[in-house]
């Protein structure tokens, strides 16, 4: 059976680019401590799928996609220990079903966007160690945050 995948700069693209991807079931997609390097392609988007992705612990870089914002069923989003920078795209607030946002470790620059707060079932949210600016809204405290240190 052929598969629809390759390795360029560093990130494995899952057949994000092929005319088949809208039948891929992917839920879980672990790649966290590989030294993967390179961006993440605004393809994963077409992950609609997706519940976890981990790609933590890597050399990515560049901005985090907009098209995260699509990942509908997205529970947890653990992108830590990576060069990623920009902004953090305010597309973050469309993931309706995410418990788990964890951010931190990156060169993020901005402002936290306000869409965060409509992440109604968002538990944690890691976003220390970036280069962050700016005031966090205070409707934040209406999230069901874990507000301890541990």
């Amino acid at each position: 059976m052929h598969h629809d995948s390759y390795l360029k700069s560093g990130f494995i693209f899952l057949c994000f680019y092929h005319k088949w991807c809208h039948k891929i079931f992917l839920e879980y997609l672990f790649l966290y401590g590989n030294e993967l390097t390179g961006e993440i392609p605004e393809e994963i988007g077409n992950l609609v799928n997706l519940k976890y992705l981990y790609l933590y612990d890597n050399e990515l870089t560049g901005q985090l996609p907009s098209s995260i914002g699509g990942l509908s069923s997205l529970t947890h989003l653990f992108l830590y220990g990576n060069a990623l920078s920009g902004p953090i795209p305010g597309e973050l607030g469309e993931l309706s079903n995410l418990e788990k946002l964890f951010l931190y470790d990156n060169q993020l620059t901005g402002e936290l966007p306000s869409e965060i707060n409509d992440l109604v079932h968002l538990e944690y949210l890691y976003i220390n160690n970036n280069n962050l600016t700016g005031n966090i809204d205070s409707s934040i405290c209406t999230l069901n945050l874990d507000w301890s240190n541990s």
